[in-house]
């Protein structure tokens, strides 16, 4: 070998060992670009990332569902995350995550008439960036969340308490504030005083009538009655447990080693001053309760059919249950109350396919912080983006 090709050889060499450093080099260019090795907040608002939309339904379906459905009700949950995802095409500081899920039976709404549309989702959430020592990190946690919930109300409006139900078990509800609209559509929330992290619902049917229907004054009367009546059946049944409880306790007695017969004597005596006792303040209330069901009768009695039927507006409902000072009557209660709803199980429409989208409830719950730049950034474009008509042009009729 001459020492020309020599030459040539190591100079192609050192040529390809250049190109290497080069590109090693502009590899760590962009990696340095993509990644500062000190991260700001600034930087972090600007990570762009796509949606990412679970395959997977969030929850195990039960048994009764019509599994026969699904392939209706998937193709409708898509569009309504298209829906959202179209308001917030870019997602920028934030990850964008979607999921869908089903609800075989809220307890809610199990008096819901047989073959009514089916309860089901789409659910959206959003995590930010944010620096840790000096590196982009995603959040583990999130108080941003845009849903949609179909055929049913979550969290629509606030219960008067489990205690206080209709007839058939319905609970009652607080009707919740109309706040504003977005787009020509009511915004309602159930915050009065507190409105950080704002938590806001848009009802979207057919003919803008909501699934609610008023609680009128005496069914919510006649509930504060079944209410009296349960606490004094409860007393009676405490009661009679407790006798039971002192046979036992007086034949053991009866039973074991006691010092002295004083002793024993005085252990049943103490036993039996202790049930006597109770009983005595358990009769006091359960007598006062029944002093409170005949008012309530008398409340009933003294009102025309009209106000009967008038829709109940109040502020506390055990402040009327226990006629406490200011709350007892609906005059009192209606100067800071609210009126009172429940579910109108006459709204769902047997007649369409279980599949049908009756009406939605858009519930957003967001983060609006001044340092949560991305997040105030998402509900800024989200409110300007978001097609309210296009959800209704989901809801169908028979």
């Amino acid at each position: 070998m001459n020492r020309s090709s020599t030459k040539d050889k190591f100079r192609m060499r050192t040529l390809r060992h250049r190109l290497a450093i080069t590109c090693l080099g502009l590899v760590l260019a962009v990696a340095t670009l993509a990644q500062p090795s000190d991260c700001t907040p600034d930087y972090a608002q600007q990570v762009s990332t796509p949606w990412k939309r679970q395959a997977a339904v969030a929850t195990k379906l039960n048994t009764s569902f019509p599994k026969q459905s699904l392939p209706a009700i998937n193709a409708r949950q898509e569009k309504l995350l298209d829906l959202f995802q179209h308001a917030y095409p870019n997602p920028r500081g934030l990850e964008a995550r979607a999921y869908r899920n089903f609800y075989s039976s809220p307890d809610n709404y199990r008096p819901e008439p047989t073959g009514s549309p089916l309860h089901y989702s789409v659910v959206t959430y959003y995590k930010h960036f944010w620096c840790f020592k000096g590196k982009v990190e995603l959040s583990g946690e999130t108080g941003t969340w845009l849903e949609c919930y179909v055929n049913m109300l979550w969290r629509f409006m606030d219960s008067i308490g489990s205690e206080f139900t209709l007839p058939n078990g319905q609970e009652i509800y607080f009707m919740p504030d109309k706040t504003g609209e977005l787009k020509g559509y009511p915004i309602y929330s159930t915050q009065r005083n507190d409105r950080t992290n704002p938590r806001e619902s848009i009802i979207i049917t057919a003919d803008g009538r909501l699934p609610v229907r008023p609680v009128s004054q005496e069914e919510f009367v006649r509930s504060l009655q079944r209410t009296l009546q349960q606490w004094i059946k409860e007393n009676d049944e405490t009661t009679v447990q407790l006798e039971a409880s002192l046979k036992e306790s007086t034949a053991y007695a009866d039973k074991i080693p006691f010092k002295t017969e004083a002793e024993r004597q005085k252990y049943k005596d103490d036993n039996r001053r202790s049930v006597e006792d109770g009983r005595k303040i358990r009769d006091k209330t359960a007598q006062k309760n029944r002093i409170r069901y005949q008012e309530l009768e008398a409340i009933l009695a003294a009102m025309t059919p009209a106000q009967r039927s008038s829709q109940a507006i109040i502020e506390h409902a055990t402040g009327m249950l226990l006629n406490e000072r200011g709350q007892g009557t609906f005059d009192e209660q209606a100067k800071n109350g609210r009126p009172l709803v429940t579910h109108d199980f006459k709204y769902p429409d047997p007649k369409l396919p279980r599949h049908a989208i009756q009406f939605v409830q858009l519930w957003l719950r967001y983060e609006d912080a001044p340092d949560m730049v991305a997040k105030r950034e998402l509900m800024r474009q989200f409110r300007q983006n978001i097609d309210l008509d296009g959800f209704r042009a989901l809801v169908e009729k028979k």
